[in-house]
């Protein structure tokens, strides 16, 4: 169902107002749609719901990117940075990969497709 539709139920606007959307989706559909070659939706939509200084949650398109930005992991052998060394997702949960360059020490990190959030300045 789409916002629109709720005001042919009857749902009055003060209502609807009082409710959140997921920015992540929204801004991730609008992104898809542009088609612009040469660049990947979803960074396009880190990169927007990150400028906007809103808070939002990370869905199944965006966690991956999320992840390999931002979540920095440090050896728990050595305690250098680790470098993200790739992943995949599916089923609800998305795995990440790092190794550490100094130790060989590797790390798997699994999160649910919403296991982000990040609280912006302007909520």
């Amino acid at each position: 169902m789409q916002i629109k539709d709720l005001k042919h139920l009857g749902v009055s606007q003060d209502t609807i107002d009082k409710y959140y959307v997921d920015i992540g989706q929204i801004i991730g559909s609008d992104e898809f749609a542009k088609h612009i070659p040469g660049t990947d939706h979803r960074e396009r939509t880190v990169d927007r719901l990150i400028t906007s200084k809103f808070s939002f949650g990370s869905n199944a398109n965006i966690l991956y990117t999320l992840m390999k930005r931002y979540v920095k992991v440090e050896c728990p052998n050595c305690q250098t940075n680790m470098l993200f060394s790739g992943g995949g997702g599916s089923g609800g949960y998305q795995s990440t990969n790092y190794r550490c360059e100094t130790c060989k020490t590797k790390i798997n990190l699994t999160l649910p497709h919403d296991g982000i959030s990040v609280i912006g300045e302007k909520d």
